[in-house]
């Protein structure tokens, strides 16, 4: 018989938030970093088959987690990955810097009974600081082999993957005096195994454990020993009594293993102190949207984007396709790919490379150095109190930050929220009035031909939505307001190949989705032109198109666009900027932002939000779009605004 190959040693990534779990696993296995929240954060449970030392791995990725007894979504989703107990070893991602709370997760883990393995991640950023560490202490201490890495730039990795072939069940016990009388019970009753690591963390009170015993007078045996011992504790409750007492364990582990060599805080240092303070965050925040205007609205809408028509497209690239096309004998194919209006070569791939592509790049550029220096998380500090009337706490910030970026993913990431009740109101402000990256890109080319104050107007009007939708939202929508815990990175300088590398993947990622639905688009339309749909939908919608919204009738085709891609249909009125007048442009775009959210918006909403609530908001959203666009107009008429 063939030797059957062994089965992939399995190692579970755990850490707390903002550790750099993802980019560790990223460099061990030589692949780009998985697609993470503006914060860094991995927001999802992700598998990675490799090859470490030889040997066939699984690496399985997970969101950061505070405690073993968070209560956020991302702790449910990592917790339930623990319980579960499908890996061999844990990976302790541990912040070199800050390690209090990375140790308390340690002794917490440790009832797991798991192989471990923890590294002291950061080390770069620990040695700017100041913070340095007895290695020899730590592991003693610890009972684990212990590896201080830089993630970033792979140091350490090799002394890593040696660790891992030793990694040791750790034999530290800071919960005895609670789990001992369990202990006893267990033997007692023949519990052992996987279902005996349940069992203690089902006394712990982690939901997700309790429900994988299958046993039910087990379960109601620990749940009354549990709600008995937590009575005798003075935090009456297990999971807070043994959280409390990790990070008495964790607190004496730091004070005998690191210490702060006296340093000075640095220019960036002062810098990440500003951008959390009103006085000097605000104008931090206006400098950064001015500085994003002029980069993304100037120089990529107008410079590049003109470049690339005037330089490649117009004189070589529709010449090249015209000669190919021509030697097709049926009019009708050629028109499919040359047509003026809607053939797929002059419209679909001159609309996503010429014009989407090189804004979006600029964008994503300019977002990825905001990104790399730490910056979001102290915007999300400096809004908490503007975010609460909204009925959201300042980590609110964050999906609607990456709303700005791809509203698909922004919804996934309003998992980061706590309640219900924000997440909510997260996904309708990112439906209602949040241009996602491609469209935003596109809109600067449209407001870089118009006076400043058209800019300001259609900015001022879907900002202005954003508050008043939230403050109702949050007036209607039943549920106590959380508190604000988030953990600030530190502010370090861009490193321009990893902005570098990211926004190229952020950009080919945008090409292989949306490049087939613009050319899908485009041979749609051109068919429903010939079979004269076009035309009688222009005409049956006319009384809304033309005479409540004040629009030419060709705004019928770049909403149907729309609905495909936003980026699609305000590509697709840049294309047919001459046929708007500047006031008909900020009414469409406005229209574009509020109308309907794209398919996979649509898809990932009902996904998370499920689909009455789903229903609900698109519809809302869509009478809500149908009369601000009808106001507008009507305010531009009265007051003769023209643009």
């Amino acid at each position: 018989m063939p030797d059957v190959p062994p089965p992939p040693h399995r190692i579970l990534f755990l850490g707390n938030h903002l550790v750099g779990k993802s980019t560790l696993l990223a460099a061990l296995v030589g692949e780009t970093q998985g697609e993470t929240g503006l914060t860094g954060s991995t927001f999802n449970v992700t598998r990675t088959s490799a090859l470490l030392g030889g040997r066939p791995v699984e690496l399985i990725d997970t969101p950061g987690i505070n405690t073993l007894f968070s209560q956020d979504n991302e702790g449910r989703l990592t917790r339930t990955c623990i319980v579960e107990g499908a890996y061999d070893t844990i990976l302790l991602v541990m912040d070199h810097k800050s390690p209090k709370r990375s140790t308390a997760l340690f002794h917490q883990l440790a009832i797991l009974g798991k192989p471990m393995v923890c590294v002291l991640n950061m080390l770069d950023e620990a040695e700017r600081v100041g913070v340095e560490v007895d290695l020899g202490e730590c592991q003693k201490l610890l009972t684990v082999p212990v590896v201080p890495t830089t993630a970033i730039t792979s140091g350490g990795s090799d002394l890593l993957i040696k660790a891992l072939g030793e990694a040791r069940v750790p034999t530290v016990n800071s919960f005895a005096r609670y789990l001992n009388d369990l202990e006893v019970f267990f033997e007692e009753s023949g519990v052992c195994g996987w279902e005996r690591v349940l069992g203690s963390l089902a006394f712990a009170r982690v939901e997700e454990a309790v429900a994988l015993l299958g046993d039910e007078e087990l379960r109601e045996e620990i749940s009354r020993r549990s709600a008995v011992m937590g009575h005798r504790t003075p935090m009456q409750r297990m999971d807070l009594t043994l959280t409390d007492c990790s990070f008495t364990a964790a607190t004496r582990i730091t004070r005998e293993c690191f210490w702060e060599s006296e340093h000075e805080m640095g220019l960036l240092g002062r810098l990440g102190r500003w951008s959390m303070r009103p006085v000097t965050g605000i104008p931090i925040a206006l400098l950064a949207l001015t500085l994003m205007y002029f980069w993304v609205g100037k120089f990529g809408a107008t410079y590049l984007v003109e470049t690339l028509e005037t330089k490649i497209f117009a004189p070589h690239v529709i010449p090249f396709f015209t000669w190919i096309f021509g030697f097709i004998p049926w009019p009708v194919v050629r028109d499919a790919f040359m047509d003026k209006d809607f053939g797929m070569i002059t419209t679909g791939l001159f609309l996503a490379l010429g014009i989407v592509l090189p804004v979006l790049f600029t964008y994503y550029l300019f977002v990825g150095l905001l990104e790399d220096v730490g910056y979001f998380p102290r915007l999300s500090v400096l809004l908490d109190k503007v975010m609460r009337p909204l009925g959201l706490s300042g980590k609110g910030v964050m999906p609607l930050l990456m709303g700005f970026s791809c509203i698909t993913m922004a919804i996934v990431t309003t998992r980061v929220l706590n309640s219900r009740k924000e997440r909510i109101i997260a996904t309708l402000l990112l439906i209602l009035g949040i241009p996602c990256a491609p469209l935003l890109a596109t809109m600067f080319i449209i407001l870089g031909k118009l006076h400043f104050s058209a800019t300001i107007l259609i900015f001022g009007v879907i900002f202005s939505q954003i508050l008043l939708a939230g403050i109702l939202a949050n007036r209607l929508i039943k549920g106590a307001m959380p508190e604000f815990i988030m953990e600030i990175p530190p502010v370090r300088a861009p490193r321009p190949v990893q902005v570098l590398r990211r926004t190229w993947a952020r950009t080919m990622e945008f090409l292989k989705e949306a490049l087939p639905l613009f050319l899908i688009a485009s041979f749609v339309l051109f068919v429903l032109a010939r079979v004269g749909f076009l035309l009688w939908l222009e005409h049956a919608t006319r009384p809304l198109v033309v005479t409540f919204w004040g629009l030419p009738e060709e705004a019928v085709q770049v909403l149907i666009k729309t609905m495909v891609r936003r980026e699609n249909g305000v590509a697709e009125l840049a294309r047919l900027r001459d046929l708007f007048t500047g006031s008909q442009a900020i009414i469409m775009m406005l229209l574009m932002t509020f109308l309907l959210p794209c398919v996979n918006a649509t898809l990932m909403m009902i996904k998370e939000r499920g689909l009455k609530v789903a229903l609900f908001i698109i519809g809302a959203v869509f009478a809500y779009a149908t009369v601000v666009a009808g106001v507008v107009n009507l305010f531009f008429q009265i007051f003769s605004v023209r643009y």
